[in-house]
């Protein structure tokens, strides 16, 4: 595993209290090579190794996914981070490209370990993402090419808090061999939030609509689109919300599509 001094680390956020505090425990830990910028669009030409990522910045700049899928797009390996960021928000960062995921509340040491991790050629996935990942193959099987017995036992292994060294330790696996599963597992999400989940827009009126409860007008004139194509994409939300869940009733309205959907972004179980 490369020693910090040999890795060179970026942080892409937009509190600079924040920045600075991270900066500074990351410094202490080792890392000697250190940029730090405000958002994507400030990296310029920097071009670190690993790229820890906020996913949340102020409207216009990159946030999310997008911000993930540019830095990535870069060459860098990013690692998201975020306060507030849903389970689902960190799914979408991982199917971007983004090699692990860290609360923003964790402790500088666990930050630490995480790019040493990345660098390294590996991944960052702590118990709750890897139950999050468990959760998307039983809601959501994709028809060709889903994972395999062994990616579902080692994301249990992970949900459980083990880590990928003890898996490949208990299942016999060479030194790498927990990585490449979980390239599976990430390249097999990514697939699935294409083919089934909701697109940019239809998130946002999943959360118009769904969570906020804002009639069709009110929603449409928000977004800046007409009503009958905010009704257009309220029954793609409806057709996707049936084709990905098997026990959902086949009369389910629009409507109420977009609200069990919204329930199941927060992480709570539709009424």
């Amino acid at each position: 595993m490369r020693t910090p001094a040999d890795i060179r680390l970026g942080v892409v956020d937009d509190h600079p209290t924040f920045r600075a505090g991270l900066l500074s425990s990351l410094s202490t830990a080792g890392f000697r090579e250190l940029s730090a910028v405000g958002s994507t669009e400030e990296l310029g030409t920097l071009r670190p190794d690993v790229v820890l990522c906020d996913l949340e910045f102020p409207p216009g700049l990159r946030s999310g996914r997008a911000a993930v899928a540019y830095v990535v797009g870069l060459g860098c390996q990013v690692i998201a981070f975020s306060h507030l960021a849903r389970a689902d928000a960190q799914l979408d960062a991982l199917a971007a490209g983004a090699r692990g995921f860290v609360p923003k509340s964790e402790d500088p040491a666990v930050f630490c370990r995480a790019v040493a991790q990345v660098a390294g050629g590996g991944h960052w996935i702590d118990p709750a993402l890897a139950g999050a990942l468990l959760r998307e193959v039983a809601l959501r099987p994709l028809a060709h090419h889903e994972i395999g017995r062994a990616e579902l036992d080692l994301l249990r292994a992970l949900a459980q808090g083990d880590a990928p060294a003890e898996y490949e330790q208990r299942a016999g696996l060479a030194a790498g061999g927990a990585d490449r599963l979980l390239d599976r597992v990430l390249e097999a999400e990514g697939r699935r939030r294409r083919v089934q989940l909701p697109s940019a827009r239809e998130y946002e009126i999943i959360e118009l609509v769904g969570r906020q409860g804002l009639p069709a007008r009110e929603a449409a004139g928000r977004l800046f689109i007409g009503e009958s194509t905010l009704k257009t994409h309220l029954e793609s939300i409806r057709r996707k919300y049936l084709e990905t869940h098997s026990g959902a009733r086949p009369a389910v309205t629009p409507r109420e599509a977009a609200r069990r959907w919204a329930e199941e972004l927060d992480g709570r179980s539709p009424a």
